[in-house]
């Protein structure tokens, strides 16, 4: 510390007071920074300042841009000490500078850092012979302040004035208009605190600081380090059981992995030695007299054990009857020993005595089959459902008139659905349904897809997977009826493919099909509009959606398109005299829509909505049917 000398008969000037003042603050200062950086800076690169007490930063009460620093005390890295007596409010929304700290990008953050720094309140002004201002009295003060970092995708903090003590780092991102706890780190490393541990000890390569529960923490990390390998010294003195030798190793590590070799031991080893012959056991005496334990090791007690189960499992003694085992009723069993229930259980299965036969004691799973299906139950239940089912089949084989619907419900029965149409020329696989002359009318059921099949002077030869003809010199025939609709098909009589080596589905000619569409178009209804006076006719139908919204800031007119496509193509051209519109909803529209286009694949329907307001939406929606006839 620098000091002036006075001396009798000095006039001392203001300048030399302020000096004298200065240097033995300037002291006082040097004094608490050496302090601080005796203690370290933990790495952390920042200038290092000291907290004292307090000076915890947290969310506000109602959580908002402000964050709350309670009362505290702290000296910066210069040395000089300042303090605030009550809980301080810090405004997160701007910066010292009055700037705005909200993250202006999506997906972007930014780090605010809020410090403590040292400031001077001067009060007291007096007006000296001069005539200039002084203010006699200046005290110690603070200055809690914002400073933002850069905005960026991963951000980091601003770094720490020189004569700052950073409080708190506090993490941004876009659109945040509340600041948590959790948005609130403490980087502990860019300062020291009074209230926190500090550890030294010999042979540590660093000090340990931290609170209480960190420097725990680190202390172990040592202690691990330490004892992991042979720092710690050991001497065995003790002898195994078997009396094979005390521990040699020298060190805790060692020891360990010895202790654990030898218990491990499996008389491989040139020793010859086990595990078990180690450990020793106290003498062990059961009072019932079958299995007492002399005192010895392990081994020798497992031998003993394994020698007297041995004899029991092998009819020497001692054992006892089965009926010494005692046994409490259970279910329909009432006997209350083993040999009564064995007895018991075989007399029970053995019995046929209506309601409590054996077979009413055997549980069985319910088997879903059909037509037949076997509920779960006992297997006195089962036979009976089965002896009923076999009843009523053998009552259909007889005398009995076998319905048309029971027929073909054995013939889908009957169908092991392998193949598009399965079977052959059997009457197991299909259904005759009329005969004419020598031509035949058939039905087949389609197991892959439901279909129904209907063939005139057509039958499937499943040994070659091809349809062949009753008689050469008639053209065949084929609907099909599924859940799409009905498709017809035919083979002239002079057609190359209808050959005696039959010919494939593909090489059916003359295709038509109805239906395939919703409710009303159903695949019966398109069959029932078939007139044979007019050739034939064909109906579909779809549904079709029209919609706009005007998003101009003027009312508009918007046009709107949609194409329907029928399903299936159909067989000539068709005119838009054969389509017609039906609505089935509408908001807002203003023209009702007309078609565009047509043709044989589907149609183009046009409209638009009339005028329409700003920010109006506007829809029309019903079906669009063709109803023609060829």
């Amino acid at each position: 510390m620098d000091r002036y000398d006075w001396y009798f008969e000095q006039l001392v000037t203001e300048a030399h007071m302020d000096q004298a003042f200065g240097w033995a603050e300037e002291a006082d200062w040097l004094i608490r920074q050496n302090a601080i950086l005796k203690r370290g800076s933990g790495g952390s690169g920042d200038p290092i300042g000291a907290i004292h007490w307090g000076g915890t930063v947290t969310q506000n009460a109602a959580p908002d841009l402000n964050v709350l620093v309670s009362a505290g005390a702290c000296t910066d890295p210069t040395g000089r000490e300042t303090s605030w007596a009550a809980q301080q409010v810090v405004d997160c929304s701007v910066d010292y500078l009055a700037a705005s700290t909200a993250v202006t990008t999506p997906g972007e953050e930014k780090y605010l850092g809020l410090f403590a720094l040292w400031n001077r309140d001067l009060t007291d002004p007096v007006t000296d012979g001069n005539g200039l201002t002084v203010y006699f009295k200046q005290y110690d003060s603070f200055i809690l302040r914002i400073v933002q970092g850069a905005q960026a995708v991963s951000a980091t903090p601003p770094p720490t004035p020189t004569d700052a003590i950073r409080m708190a780092n506090i993490l941004l991102s876009f659109g945040q208009t509340q600041i948590l706890n959790s948005d609130i780190r403490v980087d502990t490393a860019g300062f020291l605190r009074d209230d926190y541990v500090r550890v030294t000890g010999i042979n540590l390569s660093n000090f340990i600081y931290g609170n209480p529960a960190n420097a725990i923490e680190q202390l172990f990390q040592y202690i691990d380090l330490y004892s992991a390998g042979t720092a710690i010294s050991f001497t065995g003195t003790s002898d195994w059981h078997d009396a094979s030798g005390a521990l040699a190793s020298s060190n805790v590590s060692g020891a360990i992995n010895e202790i654990v070799a030898d218990l491990a031991e499996d008389n491989a080893g040139s020793g010859g030695e086990w595990g078990s012959d180690k450990i020793g056991s106290d003498a062990h005496t059961t009072g019932g007299g079958y299995a007492d334990l002399a005192r010895g090791s392990i081994w020798d007690q497992l031998v003993s054990l394994a020698d007297d189960l041995d004899g029991h499992i092998g009819g020497g003694a001692p054992q006892h009857p089965a009926s010494a085992i005692t046994f409490t009723p259970y279910s329909y069993l009432a006997a209350t020993d083993l040999q009564a229930v064995i007895q018991e259980i075989v007399d029970d299965l053995a019995s046929q005595t209506p309601g409590s036969s054996g077979t009413t004691r055997i549980g069985a799973r319910g088997i879903l089959d059909s037509p037949t299906i076997l509920s779960a139950g006992t297997l006195d239940s089962q036979i009976a459902a089965l002896l009923t089912a076999i009843n009523a089949r053998a009552r259909k084989g007889s005398s009995e008139t076998i319905s048309a619907s029971w027929l073909f419900e054995q013939l889908i029965r009957l169908n092991d659905e392998n193949a598009y149409i399965q079977g052959e020329e059997t009457t197991s696989h299909y259904f005759p349904i009329f005969q004419h002359s020598t031509l035949r009318g058939r039905m087949y059921y389609n197991g892959i897809d439901g279909a129904i099949v209907i063939t005139y002077n057509a039958w499937w030869d499943q040994s070659v997977s091809r349809w062949k003809y009753d008689s050469n010199g008639e053209e065949s025939y084929r609907w099909q009826l599924d859940i799409w609709g009905i498709a017809f098909a035919r083979i002239d009589s002079s057609d190359p493919n209808h050959v005696l080596a039959g010919w494939t589905d593909s090489q059916w000619t003359g295709e038509l099909q109805w239906g395939r569409g919703g409710s009303v178009a159903t695949a019966m209804d398109a069959f029932a509009r078939c007139d044979p006076t007019l050739g034939y006719s064909y109906y579909d139908q779809v549904k079709v959606c029209l919609s706009a919204e005007n998003t101009d800031s003027v009312s508009q007119v918007i046009t709107d398109a949609a194409a329907v496509s029928w399903h299936s193509k159909m067989p000539v051209a068709i005119v838009s005299g054969d389509i017609s519109l039906t609505v089935q909803g509408v908001s807002n529209w203003g023209l009702g829509p007309t078609v565009l286009f047509v043709d044989e694949w589907g149609a183009v329907i046009r409209g638009n909505s009339g005028s329409l307001a700003q920010g109006v939406n506007a829809y029309w929606y019903g079906r669009v049917e063709v109803d023609m006839t060829v």
